[in-house]
């Protein structure tokens, strides 16, 4: 895994719920290994969401479906410089840019953001 960081105000971490203000964010065990994700920008966080990519029509469909169930996110970062790591595990970096912060992770929201799926891309707003 190649050691980089993350950044306060750089880096993002979206979520459905509101979690506050300021909160501490624990590894998910859903992946390999154990992290908190962080990417560059909200479009490159927005790529990692939903959890699938096919370069078809159709995913575009799904994720269009995934929209209609939530289209509102909060927006996290890091409240200080955080060492993380890219996975050898991610196979959508190209895409996400995705970091993992390996243990807690204190963050402060950002904003929200309202989500929709254009013509085959994301479109979102701060709200």
């Amino acid at each position: 895994m190649k050691k980089v960081y993350v950044h306060p105000s750089r880096s993002v971490h979206l979520t459905r719920k509101d979690l506050g203000d300021r909160v501490t964010l624990r590894p998910s065990k859903e992946y390999t290994p154990e992290g908190v994700s962080f990417s560059p920008t909200v479009r490159h966080a927005l790529e990692g969401v939903p959890f699938y990519y096919t370069r078809r029509r159709k995913d575009w469909k799904r994720r269009r479906k995934f929209v209609e169930e939530g289209n509102e996110f909060s927006v996290y970062t890091p409240v200080r410089k955080r060492v993380a790591a890219i996975p050898s595990t991610i196979d959508d970096y190209r895409r996400t840019r995705e970091r993992r912060v390996l243990d807690k992770v204190k963050v402060k929201r950002m904003g929200r953001i309202r989500v929709r799926v254009g013509k085959r891309k994301w479109k979102y707003q701060w709200i």
